[in-house]
């Protein structure tokens, strides 16, 4: 009986490595969410820690921090943005890795469902062999030593 060799092994090898990119993937972007998280909340901690400085102000000083508090607020909203974005890429990403998993998963199942079916014949054809070797010595008969043994 021949080896075991699943036909669709070609395409379970592809379907493994579509899998493996599109898990990259999704680590990406998770760090990715990670890193826009940490900018977003560092930003966010600069600008309320903005304050106006004590005592008398001239209007320089004071239309200084006004601009100053805006340009953090207009960088805070960029990278509440960016947030947004990479976690819509990390949903995405998500999304493709679950697909590539299931479709990997089904011929893995398929693999086993077609090896066990490969070894439950593969026994059947083994007993069916020694059955015959055993009926074609009969019983009462000695086993005829096969071979160059002395």
């Amino acid at each position: 009986m021949k080896a075991y060799a699943f036909r669709l092994a070609g395409v379970a090898r592809v379907r493994q490595l579509e899998e493996g990119i599109a898990a990259q993937e999704l680590a990406t972007s998770s760090n990715e969410v990670v890193g826009a998280t940490a900018d977003l909340a560092r930003a966010t901690g600069l600008l309320e820690q903005l304050a106006l400085p004590g005592g008398t102000l001239s209007g320089g000083d004071l239309h200084w921090t006004a601009d100053q508090a805006d340009r953090m607020a207009a960088s805070r909203r960029d990278l509440v943005m960016a947030l947004e974005a990479a976690e819509a890429r990390r949903t995405a990403a998500r999304d493709r890795w679950l697909v590539a998993r299931r479709r990997c998963a089904v011929l893995e199942r398929l693999d086993d469902r077609r090896r066990s079916e490969w070894q439950t014949e593969f026994d059947r054809s083994e007993a069916k062999e020694l059955d015959d070797l055993a009926s074609v010595r009969g019983p009462g008969r000695q086993a005829v030593a096969i071979g160059g043994g002395r």
